[in-house]
């Protein structure tokens, strides 16, 4: 399919993450080590291969990780001794049979923010400031996806935070545990679930394919769609609905 001029095909690994293994705890305690495990089957950037990831690991259920990208992952590549076994799917046909006038459910877990207009002490203009407003998070999502979509049902949760780094020059950033010239950045995820009726299907792609907001390499801006006519689920495993 063609997404911004770019002829892609999308592909959808699962991963069943069993938290008494050492490297699964480390998986949903860092977000840096969940980053570094979803380019495993990779070759290039997480943007050469737009991967989005997210992990769900709600109480009382089995986590499961999600890796959606543009190229086939050779998972492997993974250490067998992590008892792994993803599985993967093609789901370019599903977002090729979207079209005008469909209602969809979705479920996006991502980084909702605004701009500040005077920064902070040391900090540069336009310094990213997370929203805690459940309304103005609303407003957010809202407005990201106004050109794809009419949001008929939303449900805004708190879902978690999660610690990663980026780089920097400025003196006194580094912080214990992460790399030289980087400092620790924080991404209040919020999981938006609900419905929605789509305008633009091309569009809807777009934001399917690249993600929504920040924190793309830390488990944020993966938006799953499923039909709303499938079989309710407690949680949206998969973007689609099997076949």
């Amino acid at each position: 399919m063609n997404v911004n001029g770019e002829a892609l095909s999308v592909y959808l690994s699962r991963i069943a993450l069993d938290p008494r293994r050492r490297w699964t705890a480390g998986i949903l305690r860092n977000s840096q080590a969940a980053h570094a495990f979803t380019m495993t089957p990779f070759t290039g950037t997480r943007a050469d291969n737009h991967v989005l990831h997210h992990i769900d690991s709600r109480a009382g259920q089995e986590p499961v990780l999600l890796v959606q990208s543009v190229r086939l992952p050779d998972w492997d590549r993974l250490n067998p001794a992590l008892g792994a076994h993803p599985t993967v799917k093609d789901v370019t046909r599903f977002h090729l049979s979207l079209r005008a006038g469909q209602t969809m459910r979705f479920r996006l877990v991502a980084a909702p923010t605004r701009s500040s207009p005077d920064g902070f002490p040391e900090r540069e203009r336009g310094t990213k400031l997370p929203l805690h407003d459940a309304t103005e998070q609303a407003a957010w999502f809202t407005r990201r996806t106004a050109h794809a979509c009419r949001v008929d049902t939303l449900t805004v949760q708190p879902h978690t935070k999660r610690l990663g780094w980026k780089s920097s020059s400025r003196p006194g950033d580094n912080a214990p545990g992460t790399k030289a010239g980087s400092r620790t950045i924080t991404h209040n995820q919020v999981a938006f679930t609900g419905t929605l009726t789509i305008r633009d299907p091309d569009e809807l792609r777009t934001l399917a394919v690249f993600g929504i907001g920040p924190g793309k390499a830390y488990g944020c801006g993966l938006l799953a769609l499923a039909h709303t006519a499938a079989p309710p689920r407690t949680r949206l495993d998969h973007p689609v609905p099997p076949d």
